[in-house]
């Protein structure tokens, strides 16, 4: 338990520290925000053993898949899907004509607004599950909603189809 919940996140963080690519993108911030959070799910798992309180069961689950998991497969897919549709589409284009960037087929901008939703609603998923609170229960619900509505938005951005200049060689594509 501690070494996938406390060393892994440390020797994680400490790669992408490390890497070549000096860049801080969007999708490695989901990366930091999933390790923050890792060495807080064995004091979770300890609560929901020890504990006499259910709230401790719920918020284990809540941190490790909406927190944890689900940050690191939300990160990986603003990285992912755009390499993949980049490869598919444009690589036998490179040289031949202009192609758009990996970048530009989802800006850090769009990824960033995912970002915040994701975060807001592990935070307010959390503080609901602490207090109780109807009220945040529901406002945790909606952002959860709000992350997935976002979520596919993006998606459906990065696998929409980009004109490619067939005639006019000094053109970008966009």
């Amino acid at each position: 338990v501690v070494m996938v919940w406390c060393v892994h996140p440390v020797l994680t963080l400490r790669a992408i520290q490390r890497r070549r690519r000096r860049r801080v993108d969007s999708s490695v911030r989901f990366w930091w925000a999933a390790m923050m959070g890792a060495p807080l799910i064995p004091v979770l798992a300890a609560g929901a053993l020890l504990g006499e309180d259910p709230r401790w069961s719920v918020a284990l689950g809540w941190v490790v898949v909406w927190g944890w998991a689900g940050m690191i497969v939300h990160g990986i897919l603003t990285r992912i899907v755009p390499f993949l549709v980049w490869f598919h589409r444009y690589a036998s284009l490179v040289g031949k004509m202009p192609v758009p960037s990996i970048r530009g087929l989802l800006p850090d901008s769009r990824v960033r607004v995912a970002m915040v939703m994701h975060s807001s609603a592990v935070i307010v998923g959390s503080a609901a599950i602490v207090s109780g609170s109807a009220l945040l229960a529901r406002a945790a619900g909606a952002l959860l909603g709000a992350t997935g509505v976002v979520l596919a938005a993006n998606l459906v951005h990065t696998l929409a189809p980009r004109a490619t200049p067939k005639n006019n060689p000094g053109q970008t594509a966009a």
